[in-house]
Parts: C-alpha cells; sequence; structure tokens
C-alpha cells in the first residue's frame, strides 16, 4: 500500500539541508535515528536497527501489515541534478505481489522520494524505487492507488545479498511524468504485505542526497 500519510505529514520535519548529505538509519549506539518518523498506514511493520559484519541496517518486517520510515525537509530541496543512493536487501518477499493491482501492492523493499506542488495530500507526487519478485528491472508503473505515485523496478528476485543503488530523481522524474520535477519534500523507506494478507522483509542502509558532479547549487 502507497503512504499517502507520508504525503500529508510533510508540515513536520528537520531543516532544509546542505548537500551532501548523508542520512543513517542506525547511531553509534546501535539504535534506530530519531530522525525517521514511522508513518503506520495499515498496521505496523516491524522495524529495527541491525548491525552485523555487513554495515549498520534498517530491518522491515511486514506481516499482513505496512508502514514507513520517513524524514521530511521542512524546507523543500531542489530537485535539478540531485542523485540519491543508498544499499539495501530484499530477504522476504510478499506472496502473491503484482503492483499493477491494490490486491498485490506490497513489497519487500522499497525507497521513496516523495515531491509536492500543495500541501492537498492527493496532489502530490513521489516516486518509489522498488526490489520486486516478479517485475522486471528497468519497469515503469503507476500506482493502482494514484496515478502520481510512480515506481520503478530496479531489481528482481531473491538471492543477490545487499545491492548499491545509485539513482538521478530529476531524471526518473521526467521519465515518468514527462516534465520537470517539483522539489523533494521527504525521503523514505517501505516495507509492507497488508495488501497480500503475507509476508515481507528487507533491510536498507544509510540514504545519502548530493548534486550529480559538476552541477552548481541551485540559487
Amino acid at each position: 500500500m502507497i503512504p499517502f500519510p507520508l504525503l500529508a505529514a510533510l508540515l513536520l520535519g528537520a531543516a532544509g539541508p546542505a548537500l551532501p548529505l548523508e542520512l543513517p538509519f542506525v547511531d553509534d549506539a546501535g539504535a534506530l535515528v530519531d530522525r525517521w518518523e514511522e508513518q503506520a498506514l495499515r498496521g505496523h511493520t516491524t522495524w529495527r536497527a541491525v548491525v552485523d559484519s555487513t554495515g549498520a541496517w534498517a530491518e522491515g518486517e511486514a506481516e499482513d501489515a505496512a508502514s514507513a520510515l520517513y524524514h521530511v525537509f521542512r524546507e523543500p530541496l531542489e530537485a535539478r541534478g540531485l542523485e540519491l543512493a543508498w544499499t539495501w536487501e530484499a530477504l522476504e518477499f510478499p506472496a502473491g505481489e503484482d503492483l499493477t493491482e491494490k490486491r498485490g501492492d506490497d513489497r519487500a523493499a522499497a525507497v521513496a522520494v516523495v515531491f509536492n506542488r500543495s500541501r492537498i495530500p492527493f496532489l502530490a507526487r513521489a516516486i518509489f524505487y522498488v526490489w520486486s519478485s516478479v517485475h522486471e528491472p528497468g519497469t515503469l508503473l503507476r500506482s493502482p492507488y494514484a496515478s502520481g505515485v510512480g515506481v520503478i523496478v530496479l531489481r528482481r528476485g531473491p538471492g543477490e545479498g545487499a545491492l548499491e543503488e545509485r539513482r538521478r530523481v530529476d531524471v526518473d522524474y521526467r521519465r515518468l511524468f514527462g516534465e520537470s520535477p517539483p522539489a523533494v519534500e521527504a525521503v523514505g523507506v517501505l516495507t509492507d504485505s497488508d495488501d497480500t494478507g503475507t509476508r515481507s522483509r528487507g533491510r536498507y542502509g544509510p540514504l545519502r542526497l548530493e548534486r550529480a558532479g559538476g552541477l552548481p547549487a541551485p540559487r
């Protein structure tokens, strides 16, 4: 389920950032960093800090539930030249996943970039980068819940371990919506299984935001 309440929370959050900016999920004491707020959608994904030989992770485990961890920028972040990088791993996929249908709109791992032209939540737009069990990498979709939420499948299937990603947010927005992006209001992660009524599990390393090489900071 796409987290529309996340969009409604855009009036909250921390001060606008200077880039590059790294947003870790786990602090030096091995606990989840309090900048990440949970937005419950239907029940609660269990979010925990995991520190092991591979790094420090926010791990989400959903049993017929959906909630997101999100970080909201009080001052919108210019999307031009914006790159988002992260590491993630899909650990358990929801049975019956199909991101084209409401009844199958669940995922083991997704990273969200939220845009908003309005403070009215249903007018907002978002990109969800998804690790899928059924859809091929490179697939572009719209959420079955809202046409303003675009989905880009980056990975398919189990067994690859943790992988690194880097995306140009403005380029992806144009691919999905055919126009220049509005400002970025929030970033987040989502592991859910409420539409399929099953179980899913994924983990996430820090999110890093920076400008593409050679581009000056917007004025």
